[in-house]
Parts: C-alpha cells; structure tokens; sequence
C-alpha cells in the first residue's frame, strides 16, 4: 500500500474509480501552484471517507485528467462535535475559527443567530472552500459538515443529541462546571457558543427550559472563535483523536 500521506491532495466531492477530471481551484492549485505535470502522483478525496492514489495522464492549462490506481474507504465517522456558534461581526475572525476548528476535528457547524449577534456577512461558498482546504492540510477523511446560518430558537427546537451544552460563565454565586468535567468525549455532542454580547436572558431561559446544560470554558473572557476553538480541542483532548 502506497504511502498516501506524503503525496499531494485534491478535493473531487464525485469521486469515482477510473479517470476523472480536477478543474477550478483545484486544477489551479495543482497545475500553476505545484506545477504537476502528466505522470506525477497525487491523491483524491470525497471528504466522505474514500481515497484514491492516482496518475495525472494530462496537464492542461485549466484541467488535470487523472486516472486513479488504489482505492481506500476510510472507516466510517466516527462520533464528534457540532459547534453552534455566533458568527463574527469580522469575517477573518470567523473563517480563523473555521480553519483551525477543521483541523482539531470538528464534525460539524452552524452558524448560530443570536439576539446580541452582530451583522455578519454569510459567505458560505468561501467558508466552504476553507473548510475543504483545511481538511485537505490537516488530511482529514471527512470534510466537517457546514450547515445553514439558523436562529437561536430553530436551532433549539431541531433534534439535538443528549450532550447538547450551552457555553455560559453564569454568575459568581452560580458558576456552572467547565466542559471538561461533563463532556464524555466517545459520543456525539453539541455545544452552543454565544455571540460577544453573550446570550440574551430569553435565550438562556428558553435554552433552560428545554433542559440545555450551561457549561464553563474557564475563568477567562475568551472571544467567540477562541470559545469555539476551546470546545473543539476539549472534546479532541478526551476522545484523544
């Protein structure tokens, strides 16, 4: 079996055995990026757990025609995280947090629309195309799951695991227990991050109601996509992956 981990890799979401073609971005980035030329080795990726070793057989000037050889199926995903987060009003802040999230292993995000939210501007197109590069860095098998921007209240009334969480610092009387000490890192969770104004108190008590556990991330003030992060490496640190 071929070392595929020191070979380049591309990003074809209908990836199929035989040949096939890279174009767009990932064409540009192998042909006037790397400068592959017709012979070289590379490897390609659904994101959904296949691989696949192939030959460029043609470098063109827009599209690479390859022909794949060794075909892997990744084994199947296993539980992770899903972080609902507040987007930033900075939309550089957001996509760090996209970027570093995809490499700690996040399996899924949605963009999370808060009361105190601020008026970010959605790009989800661009958001995804960072998500896919990440996952091609890091060599993940899965691309992370982008799920549309929702509000608060949908979010809440969808189907949600057991290990659904709230990150919130509570009060000094009532400090709620940190992440760490409450999240069983061998199943599904969900944690639920604010925008900078903090959740609204109608949110924190509708969020109460449907019995969503309040967790702490520490004692420090951290901005959202540093929150974000803390619960993406938290679960990573226990499901040691």
């Amino acid at each position: 079996m071929a070392d595929l981990t020191q070979l380049p890799r591309f990003y074809k979401p209908d990836l199929q055995q035989g040949e096939g073609i890279l174009d767009g971005t990932e064409a540009h980035h192998c042909l006037h990026v790397l400068r592959m030329k017709a012979g070289d080795k590379i490897v390609l990726t659904d994101g959904l757990g296949h691989l696949a070793a192939a030959t460029i057989v043609h470098a063109g000037k827009k599209e690479v025609q390859f022909r794949t050889g060794e075909w892997i199926h990744a084994a199947g995903p296993e539980p992770g995280i899903h972080i609902a987060i507040a987007p930033t009003k900075g939309n550089d802040r957001f996509e760090w947090f996209l970027e570093k999230a995809t490499e700690m292993g996040v399996a899924a995000i949605t963009p999370l629309l808060c009361q105190h939210g601020e008026r970010a501007r959605f790009k989800p197109d661009r958001w995804e195309k960072i998500l896919v590069a990440a996952m091609k860095q890091c060599q993940r098998d899965y691309l992370p799951e982008l799920h549309e921007a929702t509000t608060f209240q949908a979010f809440l009334n969808s189907k949600l695991p057991e290990q659904t969480f709230m990150a919130h610092r509570g009060s000094e009387e009532d400090v709620p227990p940190h992440l760490a000490d409450v999240l069983n890192g061998t199943e599904e969770a969900v944690v639920m991050i604010g925008p900078e104004g903090d959740f609204s108190q109608q949110e924190l008590a509708l969020a109460t109601s449907k019995n969503i556990r309040m967790v702490s991330l520490g004692s420090r003030r951290l901005r959202t996509e540093t929150a974000g992060l803390s619960a993406v490496a938290t679960y990573a640190t226990l499901s040691k992956r």
